[in-house]
């Protein structure tokens, strides 16, 4: 699953998107769209409450192949929902800030957690993992009933705590399987839990890498000298090779700057704190993109096209690279990746990126699987960037994919004004509030931070209120 998440109270945006680009979900506040392709119906938009302010989203499949959707936010908890549940969306009957759960395609509700949840992923069937405003990072484990319901496994703690930052996360990403090289797929010893990279980055500019189940094993910190740039997005690059040596990842800077890492997946290398699985194997930064107005990076997708040539190993050769979308920027940047020769590493190309243009500055992008993405662009409009390979070059350009016709009209119709004014990095770009100088009182869920009432429930209370003295 591929998924953004933009904002702080009113206008907060969550996106995810499956990988196989069968479906995408949008949440602007509580109201959760959720765009699906299906053959027979090329529009099928559907409409969930999350039930509180979304912050972060995930789909799921059920073993009987139904599309659940995961959710967690401002309310603290985590919600499972049936999307074949849900009501088809009406362009007229949106309700922004509608805190009652659809109990008809609920799940499963987690028990309150102790502060607001930021992220969400899920890996390994119906495994959660999510992080909190304080930079915490916990695992929900859930199996699912004889029936069509959701349980938490017999032997789970409700939230097992698995690592911590001391400030709030801005990127929260987790890996595909890291395959045991010499070992099989299987590894070693029979493992519930397949080993995977778990990617956690925070304001103060730590980008952590974590080896998933065991996160007490620091693999490696990205950076650590300075200056360093917050990190903003993440996106693995997806390798045919299942037994593959190396991994890479591309990662997007606040100050504009898109790295792309290396990791060495040799049995003796992963976990070890010993090595430095991870080297850097290029930098870029698009000037002209930057000079026009652009600013950090919002997504990084790796996107992918046939070639048109065939391998002597039976493989079918692929053109790909890494798609870029800019904060600011009236264009979304295509650069080339080439291998190196080095058994299977990749370099970003010295040639210039291409450019495709959009109607307005984009707000979120995820992909759609090997050759597409799909941008939310500020004026509402959804459109899909789609790469092609013809005459030995690659070209990429802006199309509208009639199964995203419906989304895009509901967005421009409902939540254009909205979107237009969205920080899409406030969620965690705000300034530190002295706590003595706290409003005590009750006020609109949606809105400012964390005040504790007598009943020792966490409301929100206004920035402005917050920042008044006590008297």
């Amino acid at each position: 699953m591929i998924s953004c998440v933009a904002g702080r109270g009113a206008g907060s945006l969550s996106v995810c998107s499956l990988c196989d680009g069968s479906a995408v979900a949008l949440c602007v506040e509580t109201e959760i769209l959720v765009a699906i392709r299906d053959g027979a119906e090329e529009e099928v938009v559907v409409v969930l409450c999350g039930g509180q302010i979304v912050r972060g989203m995930s789909f799921l499949r059920a073993p009987d192949e139904r599309l659940c959707l995961v959710s967690g936010g401002d309310g603290k908890f985590i919600a499972v929902q049936d999307v074949s549940s849900a009501r088809r969306a009406n362009a007229h009957s949106l309700q922004l800030g509608n805190a009652t759960v659809d109990n008809a395609t609920l799940l499963f509700r987690s028990r309150p957690h102790t502060k607001r949840i930021t992220h969400v992923a899920v890996c390994d069937g119906a495994t959660v993992l999510f992080a909190d405003k304080f930079g915490e990072v916990f695992r929900l484990q859930l199996v699912w009933k004889t029936g069509t319901g959701l349980a938490l496994a017999s032997d789970e703690v409700v939230h097992v705590f698995l690592l911590q930052h001391f400030s709030v996360l801005t990127t929260f990403f987790v890996s595909s399987a890291i395959p045991w090289i010499g070992c099989g797929n299987k590894g070693p010893t029979p493992d519930p839990f397949p080993r995977r990279r778990l990617f956690t980055c925070d304001r103060d500019c730590h980008a952590r890498v974590s080896l998933y189940p065991e996160t007490f094993r620091i693999e490696q910190y990205l950076w650590t000298g300075a200056p360093q740039s917050v990190v903003t997005a993440i996106a693995e690059i997806q390798c045919q090779v299942e037994e593959r040596r190396y991994s890479h990842f591309a990662v997007g800077n606040r100050n504009g700057w898109v790295h792309l890492w290396t990791a060495d997946n040799a049995t003796g290398a992963v976990g070890d704190a010993s090595t430095t699985p991870f080297v850097p194997s290029g930098s870029f930064i698009e000037e002209d993109a930057r000079t026009s107005g652009a600013g950090a990076v919002l997504s990084v997708v790796h996107a992918s096209v046939h070639a048109g040539e065939v391998h002597g190993r039976g493989e079918v050769a692929l053109s790909q690279g890494i798609l870029v979308a800019y904060e600011g920027a009236r264009d979304v940047l295509f650069v080339l990746l080439e291998e190196d020769g080095t058994g299977g590493k990749l370099s970003l190309s010295g040639c210039c990126a291409l450019r495709v243009g959009l109607e307005s500055p984009p707000l979120a992008m995820v992909g759609l699987g090997g050759d597409r993405a799909m941008v939310l662009q500020r004026s509402g409009r959804v459109q899909v960037v789609r790469l092609a390979y013809a005459e030995s070059c690659v070209s990429a350009r802006v199309c509208e994919e009639s199964w995203l016709r419906g989304l895009s009209n509901l967005t421009q119709r409902q939540l254009g004004a909205l979107l237009g004014s969205t920080d899409p990095f406030s969620q965690w770009n705000y300034d530190t509030v002295d706590p003595r100088t706290r409003r005590r009182g009750r006020s609109d869920f949606s809105e400012g931070g964390d005040v504790d009432t007598e009943d020792g429930d966490a409301v929100d209370c206004p920035v402005d209120a917050m920042k008044k003295t006590r008297t």
